[in-house]
C-alpha cells in the first residue's frame, strides 16, 4: 500500500463521509469479505489488503492524508468484490449470490459458459471462470468473473464506435433468447465490457482511472477503433431459461420499473421475452437518444435519430406489437447499412445539460484534431465500425453491412459489424474487465 504523488485527492468510486473513511474502520458489507479473507486465500484468491484479518490502516499513526492511500478505498457493494487470481496474476471480480433468491444465476451463468456456446461469437454473456461454494453456508455461492469497465468508460470518441456497442448489445440479448433465456433485469449496471486490450496493464478495480498499483492514474493504450473491445451482458440474478413449450411469464420487474404491463396493475401473467425487449429499447432510449432525467448529466447523444423508429416499436405499450429479438438485430443492421461512413467516423457528442447545445455540437464536430485521427484510421485501414471478434453466420447474421457512401464507393471501406476481420478474441482468463466493485452507477 502507498500513498499515491503529488499530494492530492484522486477521483473516488465511493461517496461517503470523509471521517468514516478516516476512521479506517470497514463498513457492514465489507465484512463478510474478511470473516472469507482466508478461505478465500486457500481457493486461490487474494482479496485486497484492506479486507486482510489484522488489516491496519496504512496511514494510522502517519501524517497520510487516507485519501491518498489505496486502503482507503470502501467497497460500498454487499456482494461484488475483487481479488487477484493467485494462478495467473489477474485481478478477477467475486459475486456472491444467494441460491435460494436467485434461483437461475449459478446454472445460466454456467450454462452460457460452456465452450459449444462460448465460442459463439453472438454469444456476449459474461465468461465464468469458476463458482466457489463458501463451506459455512450452503445456500451461497460466488460466481468468479472477468474484471470489466463499464461500457461508456473511457468515452466513445466516435459514432462507429457506439455502434459497435449497440450491435454487441442487442446480439447478445438476441443470443440468450435464441437459447430461451430471459435476463429480466436488463439495465447500464449489467452491460460492461473486456477493454484488457486497451489496458493492458489493468487498471483498479474499485477507481477505474487509477493504475492497479495506485502509482498514479491510467490511460488506455488507443481507442475503441484501434483495439476493440468485448462487451459483456452479466448479473442473471433474474433471469430464467424456458423449455421450448414452456410459458414464459413474469411477475414483477428488474431495474427498468418504466415497463409498461408493470404499470397497470395487470394480474395477468406477463411475456417475459416481450420485457426484456422493452428494456433493451428503452436503455438504448434513455443513454443514446432522449436521455434519463432520474440520472442527471445523462442527456443522451447527438446524431442517433436514424435508432427512433426501431427503439419505438421495441418500446411500445401493448407487449404483442414488440419485435422479436432477431427481428430487432437484422432491422439495427439494415437501419445501420445506410448510415455513412462519414457520419460513423464523426465525433460521438454527449448532449450538455444547459448552454448553447446547438453551438456545442458544432464546434466538437467540425475538431481538425478529431478528423486528422480519422484520416490516419482511414488510411491504416481501419474500420469505422470496430469489431473484437469475428460474427457468426448463424440465425441472427444478416447480410453483408455496408453504409449508404460504401455501396456508392465500391465498397472501398469496411464497415459491416458481422463481416470486419478476424482479431482474435481474448480468452476468458486473460480478461482485464467486471461487475464494478463499488458504488453504483
Amino acid at each position: 500500500m502507498s500513498a499515491r504523488e503529488p499530494q492530492e485527492h484522486p477521483p473516488r468510486a465511493t461517496t461517503l463521509e470523509p471521517d468514516l473513511v478516516a476512521k479506517g474502520e470497514l463498513i457492514s458489507g465489507e465484512v463478510y469479505w474478511k470473516d472469507h479473507y482466508e478461505w478465500l486465500l486457500d481457493q486461490g484468491y487474494r482479496l485486497r489488503p484492506r479486507y486482510e484479518p489484522n488489516w491496519k490502516p496504512s496511514w494510522a499513526g502517519t501524517d497520510l492524508d487516507p485519501y491518498l492511500c489505496e486502503d482507503s478505498e470502501i467497497n460500498l457493494s454487499n456482494v461484488v468484490n475483487d481479488a487477484t487470481s493467485l494462478t495467473n496474476g489477474k485481478v478477477v471480480a467475486l459475486k456472491l449470490t444467494d441460491v435460494t433468491v436467485h434461483l437461475e444465476e449459478v446454472e445460466i451463468t454456467r450454462y452460457l459458459s460452456k465452450d459449444a456456446l462460448r465460442s459463439d461469437p453472438d454469444n456476449h454473456s459474461v465468461p465464468l471462470i469458476e463458482v466457489l461454494e463458501p463451506p459455512d453456508d450452503r445456500n451461497s455461492r460466488i460466481l468468479v468473473l472477468p474484471l470489466l469497465r463499464p461500457f461508456d468508460s473511457p468515452k466513445f470518441e466516435t459514432k462507429g464506435e457506439a455502434i459497435q456497442f449497440l450491435d454487441e448489445f442487442v446480439t447478445g440479448v438476441s443470443f440468450l433468447h435464441r437459447h430461451r433465456i430471459i435476463h429480466g433485469d436488463i439495465s447500464i449496471n449489467n452491460v460492461m465490457m473486456d477493454a484488457s486490450e486497451m489496458y493492458p496493464e489493468g487498471f483498479h478495480p474499485v477507481v477505474k482511472d487509477n493504475k492497479l498499483d495506485w502509482s498514479g492514474e491510467v490511460e488506455p493504450q488507443g481507442t475503441r477503433t484501434e483495439k476493440p473491445p468485448k462487451y459483456y451482458l452479466l448479473d442473471f440474478g433474474l433471469a430464467r431459461q424456458y423449455e421450448e413449450d414452456q410459458p414464459h411469464h413474469v411477475w414483477g420487474p428488474g431495474t427498468d420499473t418504466s415497463v409498461p404491463e408493470f404499470q397497470t396493475g395487470n394480474p395477468h401473467p406477463i411475456d417475459s421475452f416481450a420485457v426484456d425487449v422493452y428494456c433493451v429499447g428503452n436503455m438504448i432510449r434513455t443513454e443514446f437518444l432522449d436521455g434519463d432525467p432520474q440520472r442527471p448529466g445523462r442527456n443522451g447523444y447527438y446524431g442517433f435519430d436514424f435508432l427512433r423508429p426501431l427503439v419505438t416499436s421495441m418500446t411500445q405499450q401493448d407487449p404483442s406489437k414488440r419485435p422479436k429479438m432477431e427481428a430487432v438485430v437484422t432491422t439495427f443492421r439494415e437501419v445501420v447499412k445506410r448510415v455513412s461512413s462519414l457520419t460513423l467516423r464523426s465525433p460521438c457528442i454527449p448532449i450538455p445539460d444547459s448552454g448553447p447545445r446547438a453551438l456545442h455540437a458544432i464546434r466538437a464536430a467540425a475538431s481538425k484534431r478529431h478528423w486528422w485521427i480519422q484520416i490516419g484510421y482511414i488510411y491504416r485501414k481501419l474500420p469505422a465500425i470496430p469489431a473484437a471478434h469475428p460474427k457468426s453466420t448463424g440465425k441472427d447474421q444478416p447480410a453483408k453491412m455496408e453504409s449508404s457512401s460504401e455501396r456508392r464507393d465500391g465498397g472501398a471501406e469496411e464497415t459491416n459489424p458481422s463481416q470486419r476481420g478476424d482479431r482474435k478474441e481474448s480468452q476468458e482468463g486473460n480478461s482485464s474487465a467486471s461487475a464494478p466493485a463499488s458504488g453504483s452507477r
